[in-house]
């Protein structure tokens, strides 16, 4: 019996003195920002295919040129989009040992980004929708910001003074402010500009992209400055994994209005990995100038690895 103890004891210590197993090796890893459609196939000594996933942002909403001493409001920012939090699945219960991604083309200007998909052998789909359309800039009214996209709608776009529906379930509403938050991992809402053209900064949702801010506009022919910096996503990166999408997309900020001969602002693109984009200015009181363009949504981003 003292000798059987002994002998676990000494197996107990030999283990407690052997080195740390070593992590799991990435033989591939791939990052996807392009749009288009990849074939995944499983690399030879794998056994499992990793994911993350981030949507294509909604696009910003045109500035408009403002009559002689008149009120209007810029462009309305785009909705965000969602995050697909890291997949991990066997190679053994994918049929065909391979997946297809598609990536969306960039979104105009006051367009609803694509869908964003992962599909893997036979019926495992994931999918993430793309963020609402800001509106164009309004004579004397509100222009509201898209709405945020979730996995499983897009955020609608906006309408005048109606902000863009959030996408169900947990994204963002647009809003004729600041946008909302969406839930965890999904798409912020966009912001609005006012009749007076004071534009709104940006929404952020805890794991996913950044809205736009709202273009500039005019209030009583004067030109109201650009709205400030939208803020920046907080997405964390994918935990032990290389290479995880170093987070949510920024959304682009708006532009600013202008008066004269002067072009006004075009609303900055949202950053890569579905950041809204930014509304454009106005031309206030009768300028001549060109009227500032809305900012494209932000380009969907995966990363794929294989261990």
């Amino acid at each position: 019996m003292n000798a059987h103890r002994l002998i676990g004891g000494l197996a107990a210590f030999a283990l407690m003195l052997a080195p740390p197993r070593a992590p799991a090796q990435f033989l591939a890893t791939n990052t996807y920002t392009v749009p288009g459609t990849y074939t995944i196939n499983q690399n030879p000594g794998t056994t499992f295919i990793a994911f993350s996933m981030v949507g294509a942002g909604g696009g910003g909403g045109n500035g408009i040129a403002c009559g002689a001493a008149g009120s209007c409001s810029g462009g309305g920012s785009g909705g965000s989009a969602p995050n697909l939090p890291l997949q991990r699945i066997p190679w053994s219960l994918i049929s065909g040992a391979s997946c297809t991604l598609v990536l969306p083309t960039q979104t105009p200007a006051q367009t609803q980004g694509g869908v964003t998909t992962m599909t893997c052998g036979a019926g495992k789909l994931w999918q993430l929708q793309g963020g609402g359309a800001g509106a164009v800039g309004q004579a004397a009214a509100i222009a509201a910001g898209g709405g945020g996209g979730s996995q499983y709608n897009a955020g609608g776009n906006a309408s005048g003074s109606t902000g863009g529906t959030l996408g169900g379930p947990g994204g963002g509403g647009g809003s004729t402010t600041i946008g909302s938050a969406g839930i965890t991992d999904m798409g912020a809402g966009g912001s609005g500009s006012g009749a007076t053209g004071t534009g709104s900064n940006g929404a952020v949702s805890p794991a996913a992209g950044s809205s736009g801010g709202a273009g500039a506009g005019c209030n009583a022919g004067a030109v109201n400055s650009t709205n400030g910096i939208v803020p920046t996503s907080n997405m964390g990166t994918g935990t032990g994994f290389p290479n995880s999408p170093a987070g949510g997309g920024i959304g682009g900020a708006g532009g600013a209005a202008a008066t004269g001969a002067a072009n006004a602002g075009n609303g900055v693109t949202g950053g890569t990995g579905g950041g809204g984009g930014g509304g454009g200015g106005d031309t206030c009181n009768a300028g001549t100038g060109t009227v500032g363009n809305g900012g494209l949504g932000g380009l969907a981003q995966a990363v794929v690895w294989q261990e």
